[in-house]
């Protein structure tokens, strides 16, 4: 009797098992009974954060005309999404009656500059019809605020939308640093007779340092080596940045050399040694 209601048990948690999986197997499936598809794997997230206030995000752009490419002068043209928040740095609170203003570096490009006013709740939203070879200059300003700006290359925006946010400091407060900043230093060097070595300094050399940054514009030095081959070039670095350096003297070959900025604040020296240019 007792192994007749185990069997009888057993036979009916099967039967609830069996219904249980068939469930399952209606749930997944999609309408007229199609199994669903599973969700298209996320874009690649792109690495582009060269303030800690630029990141390229996954989240797709709406669906408009504006997101689709163009051909503007035999070049693909594309409409970004650029988005973030302004806000006060120092209390992280939303700025209202902020401003963003963009303007373009190329000449036959100054048609598409404009500027927004950023609703009281901080954050905006603007579309750039952006080249890949584009750089874009973006400046927030708020009253009573310093204005803060990014550079940006079109090739580092994402098609699926970019965030840039912005810290104002106040005019009154201290002087705003950027995420990754390195503070001035003082870059020395020396420019010497490579066939000779550092006995042999060159006097008058000219050396044109170009600061290639996304943080802020470009920024180029020149200076001439004085009577011991010696020029000392004080600059601000942020992480990001990557400094070329070109030297040049008479009766000497031109030398080129790029460094980082992480390395130059690690080691501010340098020294640069040109070869004798062959004799005619």
């Amino acid at each position: 009797m007792f192994r007749r209601m185990f069997l009888v048990m057993l036979m009916a948690l099967s039967s609830l098992f069996a219904a249980a999986c068939v469930s399952s197997s209606s749930l997944a499936a999609g309408p007229g009974g199609a199994a669903a598809h599973p969700l298209a794997q996320a874009s690649p997230e792109l690495t582009h954060t060269p303030s800690g206030i630029f990141i390229s995000t996954r989240v797709r752009p709406t669906e408009t005309p504006s997101s689709a490419a163009i051909l503007t002068a035999g070049s693909a043209t594309t409409k970004m999404i650029v988005q973030g928040r302004v806000f006060d740095a120092a209390r992280g609170q939303r700025l209202s009656g902020a401003t963003i203003e963009w303007q373009f570096l190329a000449l036959d490009w100054q048609q598409h500059n404009g500027q927004l006013q950023v609703p009281d709740d901080g954050l905006y939203r603007l579309e750039l019809a952006i080249r890949d070879a584009d750089e874009v200059i973006i400046v927030a300003r708020a009253p009573g605020y310093l204005p803060s700006l990014a550079r940006l290359l079109g090739q580092q925006l994402s098609q699926y939308g970019s965030r840039l946010n912005f810290g104002l400091v106040t005019a009154d407060g201290p002087a705003p640093t950027l995420p990754g900043a390195l503070g001035t230093i003082q870059l020395r060097g020396i420019v010497y007779n490579s066939a000779r070595g550092l006995q042999d300094p060159i006097v008058n050399a000219h050396v044109a340092m170009v600061n290639r940054s996304v943080v802020q514009p470009e920024m180029q030095f020149d200076v001439m080596t004085s009577l011991t081959g010696t020029f000392l070039i004080p600059v601000a670095l942020h992480t990001t940045d990557q400094i070329d350096f070109t030297i040049t003297a008479s009766d000497y070959q031109t030398a080129t050399l790029t460094k980082s900025a992480r390395d130059l604040a690690k080691n501010p020296q340098i020294s640069i040694g040109l070869r004798p240019a062959p004799k005619q």
